[in-house]
């Protein structure tokens, strides 16, 4: 029997079996700025690999490194604070609360610092100061690696005139459903087989490796289950009704039901009119018909949305409503903006509570352009069967 989950690795460790290094060239360019001891901005969408790029880079070296996380970061002495208890905790003892101390250990041994989720980190002039120490330390042979979604913080450190001399710069894009497949395709030959339709699933993670472990793990689990390995090599096509059901199970086992309900809430709505959906059925929220459209559910069978322009979406709200219900790009607009308006003001307050890891916004809009950041929250809308219950009582 084997271990699927080993395999198939969701819950952010290496992946051992299953790692896809899809563009080699990003692996030489951060080993070089390990051997020249740079700062290296590592950016990209949610969930898209970038803090498993750095453990593929770091997986054989002996250099000595630190992890940080910027969400407990809000100040410089929060930074000193973390690296201390670190160097503790690698068995520098003495090490005092003297900066002085710090940054000798960190020179003599040539750390690299991997400070993950940078734009969490307290204030603009916080982040400006730490990354005014970056480049003192890579000025001393000292490592940086600072990871983070695209988004306005980002954009400063990458920005800052006292860095660019000293930095480099990585931007991680979503995942071709090629490369998703080659994920697939290594974790079921350790299993003795290969799906011949592999791409069907690449298709639905939405250029998430993180979704297509998981899509991977589910079938594997099944199929090691239900049918015991044939001879090894033993090509299958798994039949489109069994796809769905994949989808199906994996959407269970995740749960995006409180972001849906404060976006199809009273107070995230700009209008109470009614409207008629394709099928004839009243429509008493429209936002639930954008998130609806922008899923590409059937039977409107669409392909999902995770960046789209207010026009377009405007165009894909028409194609579900009924000939009957008139809706303008202008109400299509407002809608938006009173949806995310919404969605902030929860969002802002759950970081407040949270004690813990934080999240980014899985939703947001740049001018006319809404994006869906986190694709588990696409993928839950599309195939999650408590979405489905709740679209089927308009």
């Amino acid at each position: 029997m084997f271990d699927c989950e080993a395999i198939f690795t969701v819950s952010g460790d290496y992946p051992e079996v299953t790692y896809v290094d899809r563009d080699a060239t990003l692996t030489k360019q951060l080993s070089l700025a390990l051997d020249h001891h740079r700062v290296a901005i590592i950016k990209g969408l949610s969930k898209t690999g970038k803090t498993l790029l750095i453990h593929h880079t770091l997986r054989y070296s002996n250099v000595p490194r630190i992890w940080l996380s910027g969400g407990r970061i809000n100040s410089v002495e929060d930074f000193w604070k973390a690296i201390r208890y670190s160097l503790q905790k690698t068995g520098n003892k003495k090490i005092a609360s003297g900066l002085e101390q710090i940054v000798s250990a960190l020179r003599q041994q040539n750390y690299c610092i991997i400070v993950d989720d940078f734009h969490y980190i307290g204030t603009k002039e916080v982040r400006d100061a730490l990354s005014r120490i970056f480049k003192g330390l890579s000025e001393i042979g000292v490592t940086v690696f600072v990871i983070g979604v695209q988004s306005p913080p980002m954009r400063e450190i990458e920005e800052m005139p006292d860095l660019m001399a000293r930095s480099l710069i990585i931007t991680l894009d979503s995942w071709s459903e090629d490369d998703l497949s080659r994920i697939g395709h290594k974790g079921f030959t350790r299993c003795g087989f290969g799906i011949a339709n592999i791409g069907a699933l690449a298709q639905e993670s939405f250029g998430s490796p993180f979704l297509m472990q998981k899509l991977c793990q589910t079938y594997c689990a099944r199929r090691v289950s239900e049918r015991p390995s044939n001879k090894l090599g033993y090509i299958e096509r798994v039949e489109r009704e069994e796809i769905d059901s994949i989808l199906r199970n994996t959407a269970q086992s995740i749960s995006y039901m409180n972001t849906y309900e404060v976006l199809v809430s009273p107070a995230a709505l700009a209008t109470n009119e009614e409207f008629l959906r394709h099928d004839g059925q009243k429509v008493g929220n429209l936002n639930q018909i954008i998130l609806y459209a922008i899923s590409g559910r059937h039977p409107f069978g669409a392909i999902p949305l995770l960046e789209v322009h207010v026009g377009r979406l405007w165009q894909r709200v028409c194609e579900v409503l009924d000939s009957a219900s008139e809706v303008s790009a202008q109400m299509i607009w407002l809608s938006v903006n009173a949806m995310l308006k919404e969605y902030r003001e929860y969002y802002k307050n759950l970081m407040v509570q949270i004690d813990g890891p934080r999240f980014d916004p899985v939703i947001d809009q740049v001018g006319q352009i809404f994006f869906i950041r986190d694709p588990f929250l696409l993928f839950y809308l599309r195939h999650s069967d408590e979405i489905e219950a709740q679209f089927a009582t308009y």
